[in-house]
């Protein structure tokens, strides 16, 4: 499949403009409150509570506390995933 040269530069241009408007750039479990908190490129900070993300409500504690990011979404010890879009607002 082929893409015109004004397709990619709108595909450019729509990456860059989900860039401006703020990407996750670290994100951290608060365990004394049980809540996923995610700094944004923006500034913005994000706190979550870990009961309304399915995809780790129910993960360990421990696995929760070594959460990274990573350029293709959310990990906790290689195991459990969370899209990146879940960041975006």
């Amino acid at each position: 499949m082929e893409i015109s040269d004004q397709e990619f530069q709108a595909a450019v241009q729509r990456g860059e403009d989900l860039r401006q408007s703020g990407y996750a750039v670290s994100a951290e479990y608060d365990a004394l409150q049980n809540r996923l908190v995610v700094d944004l490129s923006s500034g913005v900070i994000v706190m979550v509570p870990m009961h309304l993300i399915q995809e780790l409500a129910g993960a360990d504690p421990e696995a929760l506390a070594k959460i990274e990011i990573s350029p293709r979404g959310w990990r906790c010890t290689g195991r459990l995933w969370m899209p990146m879009c879940m960041c975006r607002a």
